[in-house]
Parts: C-alpha cells; structure tokens; sequence
C-alpha cells in the first residue's frame, strides 16, 4: 500500500510541476492556452501571455517566436493564414484534400464546450480561453489532460489496494481460511 501511495505522490507531483502538462513560453498576467492536434495524433499545449487587445493570430506567431514551433503563415489584408505547423518532429502541411487542412477551434475556457472560430486575426483573446488548430479531422481537438489521467491512475490504484488489504484481513481474521 505504501508504494501505491509513493508512485501516485510521484505522479501528482510530475503532473503538476507540468510534466506532459501546457508548454509554458513565459509568465505574466493574461494566459492563452494554444492547442495544436496532428494528424498523427500528437498533441501539444501551448501556454503564451498576451496583451489585452490581442487576437489569437498575435499568441500562434508569438509561440512561433518563443519556442521551437514552426509556422508557415500568409498575411492578408483580412489577417492571417496559417498553412503549415512543424513542432518536435511532428508536421502537417497545407490543404491536401477532404479533412487534410487546419481547422481551427476555440473556447472561453477549460469548462467551456469548443466552437468553430472565426479565424485566428478575428478571435480576440481572453484571460485563460484556448485556441487551437486540428489538422485531418472536422472533431473538436483532443486536449491533453495530465492531471485528470494521473488522479485516476491514483484512484484506481488506490481501489485495489484497498480491495486487496480488505481482503487480507478477511483472510487472517477467519483463521487463515480463504
């Protein structure tokens, strides 16, 4: 029992310090959370600080320009486009037919269901909302939730820990009888 409770301490502590958690690109008073879902099934959470006023178009350039992520992007005079994303050795490209393109999503906040955008220049940003971009599926994106995952690791853990000492003791109060 007491490694069960050890190895989800361990978790707990991982999944908060942010381990699989949002890829922080610095710290300030107004957060947006940025979501990138491949076609592959690799996803990524980006956590950027922006300027009250900002749209989400400001926050993907400015994840672009503070970490390893690479957009390619065409600006028009009704915003921006982006065209392709590249991020630790996943990539998705251009339109390539059906689904193969990047749908973007949003939503105020983590309890919020997501909506279809209005285009990342037209989203304006808000304290804690998300904004992300599917490639290959119309679905909602996938948000990794490491935090959720690891509590019921550990509840699950817990459960049978508690079912296997219950029946221990079921056992050694009966005389040893099964």
């Amino acid at each position: 029992m007491r490694s069960i409770v050890a190895m989800c301490a361990v978790v707990c502590v991982l999944a908060a310090a942010g381990v699989a958690g949002p890829i922080e690109l610095g710290t300030g008073e107004h957060l947006a959370n940025l979501l990138v879902n491949f076609k592959d099934g690799a996803n990524y959470w980006f956590s950027v600080p922006f300027n009250p006023g900002q749209t989400a178009a400001d926050a993907w350039l400015r994840a672009d320009d503070l970490s390893s992520m690479e957009l390619a992007y065409d600006s028009y005079s009704f915003g921006v486009f982006i065209n392709s994303i590249a991020y630790d050795g996943h990539s998705n490209n251009g339109y390539q037919g059906g689904e193969d393109w990047w749908h973007q999503w949003q939503r105020g906040s983590v309890e919020s269901s997501w909506g279809a955008g209005m285009g990342i220049s037209a989203d304006t940003l808000s304290d804690g909302c998300w904004d992300a971009l599917v490639y290959g599926s119309a679905n909602p994106p996938e948000a990794p939730e490491p935090c959720t995952m690891a509590l019921l690791a550990c509840g699950g853990a817990g459960v049978v820990a508690a079912r296997r000492t219950a029946r221990q003791h079921s056992v050694s109060s009966q005389g040893g009888r099964g």
